[in-house]
Parts: C-alpha cells; sequence; structure tokens
C-alpha cells in the first residue's frame, strides 16, 4: 500500500474515531491502556528471562528487607528472590490478576466514565476545534483554547516550532512517498495535535496523573482499614516483576489508577490522540517500575531523563522497605517531585541501592 493511501486510511478512521464519543473518549483509551500494559508487560518478562539483563537488576546487598516482609538469603540475587516469590504466589496467579483489572469491570467503567464527562468537561475533538490562520489548532490545556494568545512572543515561538517540526515530518514523507507530502499528509496533519500541543498536555497529565496516584497510594498506608483490606495484598509482592504490576485488589485499583487516570483528564481535557498515548504510557511506566530493572536504553525510551522523574528503583525500594501502613515512603511513580514537597522521600532507601 502507498504510503500516501495509508495516510488516507489513517484520516479516514480518526475521523470515525472523533465523530464518536464512545469511541473517542470511552474505548480507544481504555484499550490504549490495556495494549500499553500487554506489550510492555510482554517484552519485559521476556527480557527478565535472560541471564544478560542481570546486570540491570536492583539489587540491595547491605541491606534486610522491611519488618514484615519474607526472610531470605544473605546471597540471594534479585533472580533467586523473584523465582521465590512466585513459588509463593505463581507466575499465572499474577497474570490472571492484573489482566482483569486492566480488561474487567474496572476498565468497563472507565469507559463509560470518560464517555459520558469528558465531553461535558469541555474536551473536544478537531473536528470541532477553531485553527490559526496557518491550519493549525492553537494550544489547548485545560479546556481553555488558545491558552497561550499566538500573538504573545511564546505563542508565537510554539507556532513557529510547530511549523518547523510539521515542515520536517512532511519532508521525511515526501522522500518515502512524494504524493504522500501533498495527499495524505496535509488532511492527516488538521486531525493529529500539534507538536508543542501534545508535549505540554502530555506532560500535564504526567504530573497530575501521578499527584492523584501518589496520593491514592498514601492514603491506603496511612488507613489502617485501606492497608489491611485493600493495599497490602500488593505488598505481597516483595520482589516484583512486571506481570504483578496489577496483582491488586478492586479498591486499590481504583484509588491509584481509576480515579487518577479519569480525573487528569477531566482537568486537562486532552487531545483525543494524546489521551490515547498517554494511556498506553502511563500503564507501560507502571510495568516499568515493577521490573527492578534499572537500564540506560530502557530508560531512555521510557523518558525516565526527564527533570524530577523517578527511576525504576524508586519504585522499587517503596516494595523492599515499606512492608507496612504509616509513614511508608517512596508513593509516587512518575515524579519523586510529590515525595519531596510531601516529605516522603527516602534518600536512604535510595543510597541502598545496587545495580547489578
Amino acid at each position: 500500500m502507498p504510503l500516501s493511501a495509508a495516510l488516507g486510511v489513517l484520516s479516514w478512521a480518526l475521523v470515525r474515531a472523533f465523530q464518536n464519543r464512545w469511541l473517542c473518549w470511552g474505548l480507544l483509551p481504555s484499550l490504549a491502556a490495556a495494549v500499553g500494559f500487554i506489550c510492555s508487560c510482554t517484552i519485559l518478562e521476556t527480557l527478565l528471562t535472560f541471564s544478560f539483563m542481570d546486570r540491570y537488576m536492583v539489587r540491595y546487598p547491605s541491606a534486610p528487607p522491611a519488618p514484615g516482609a519474607p526472610a531470605e538469603k544473605k546471597d540471594a540475587t534479585r533472580r533467586d528472590l523473584f523465582t521465590k516469590l512466585q513459588q509463593r504466589i505463581s507466575w499465572w496467579t499474577q497474570l490472571r490478576s492484573s489482566l482483569y483489572q486492566v480488561l474487567g469491570p474496572l476498565n468497563v467503567i472507565g469507559i463509560a466514565v470518560n464517555a459520558y464527562l469528558l465531553p461535558l468537561a469541555g474536551a473536544v475533538t478537531p473536528l470541532d476545534a477553531p485553527r490559526t490562520p496557518e491550519g493549525y489548532h492553537p494550544l489547548s490545556i485545560f479546556g481553555v483554547s488558545g491558552f497561550v494568545p499566538i500573538a504573545h512572543p511564546v505563542g508565537k515561538l510554539l507556532t513557529q516550532l510547530d511549523i518547523r517540526v510539521a515542515t520536517g515530518v512532511r519532508s521525511l514523507l515526501a522522500a518515502i512517498d512524494p504524493t504522500s507530502a501533498s495527499v495524505g499528509a496535509e488532511e492527516l496533519s488538521g486531525l493529529l495535535p500539534t507538536f508543542t500541543t501534545h508535549v505540554i498536555q502530555f506532560f500535564f497529565m504526567m504530573l497530575i496523573a501521578d499527584f492523584f496516584l501518589y496520593w491514592g497510594h498514601r492514603l491506603q498506608h496511612d488507613i489502617e482499614y485501606a492497608w489491611k483490606h485493600f493495599h497490602s495484598l500488593h505488598h505481597q509482592l516483595s520482589t516484583p516483576t512486571p506481570v504483578g504490576t496489577a496483582f491488586i485488589d478492586n479498591t486499590d485499583a481504583l484509588l491509584q489508577a481509576g480515579l487518577p487516570l479519569i480525573l487528569t483528564g477531566l482537568i486537562v481535557r486532552p487531545h483525543p490522540v494524546t489521551l490515547w498515548l498517554y494511556m498506553a504510557f502511563h500503564l507501560t511506566n507502571n510495568a516499568l517500575n515493577h521490573s527492578g530493572l534499572e537500564c540506560w536504553w530502557i530508560n531512555l525510551i521510557a523518558l525516565k531523563w526527564l527533570p524530577m522523574r523517578s527511576g525504576n528503583s524508586h519504585h522499587d525500594t517503596h516494595h523492599r522497605f515499606s512492608h507496612y501502613g504509616k509513614n511508608a515512603k517512596n508513593y509516587a511513580e512518575m515524579f519523586w517531585l510529590w515525595d519531596y514537597v510531601f516529605g516522603t522521600y527516602s534518600d536512604g532507601a535510595m543510597k541502598l541501592v545496587k545495580v547489578g
């Protein structure tokens, strides 16, 4: 299929998705989250089967596990620990639980809630959004179209950056298929978010979703009933792997995933494509945080190099040293910022981390 025809099919599919609120704001975001989790989990679990990945595994040679955690041999490797864990809670048990949370009733409820509330909150598709004289959609954030006025120096800078990125993409497509730049790319560019809109909305979704996740997570440690009946289930995974990411109670899933993602969407009101991509990224990040891997090329792909971004060991120390309710540490998963702001960042735990 010629590239121009493929771009035309993609444009047609996007228009059909944007015309149906249940597809645009409900099914596709939830499907993207499920695909992100399943794909990342498959890749990471496969990588963990190879011995060359041992050099990237997080370990704590000088630190015993927290009170309440299973006992372990002093010289046990991380591979020994998660193999022993899977003897208590089988790999398949963890997988079934995770798939139930990602594809089950909570996911269906999320589809309905997002599809109903996001349009009411002011989220719009490109079919409804105004354009600038250059043909681009102005930056929309928090439901305000033209959040930075085009005439403002910053607005001019963002517009010029969008034009440069779009021109570069068209040049690349033209080099592959000369007809694509004139036939397919023009129509598609009006349906996709501009570069600056996507980046800014994506960043705010990362920041805000992690804020709500932080408090949904922390409350389940601080409130004894919530710890005992909900969150302690997940902490049975003292040495987690990606397959156990969603080995959690239904209420835990609601407080750490369902509500944070719904509230973030209602606040940011992103472009639909940005929402779909973020949902996939959010679940992928969760799987990475449970991988026990500190690997430069994985961190590069996962944007772990961004300022205040938490590495995978940040959440791993939470599993290692916070097998109890109140006064736990390192709750956040996307940024260490929220732990630092609210006084729950454990620098001491991070210093105990060794890799390889």
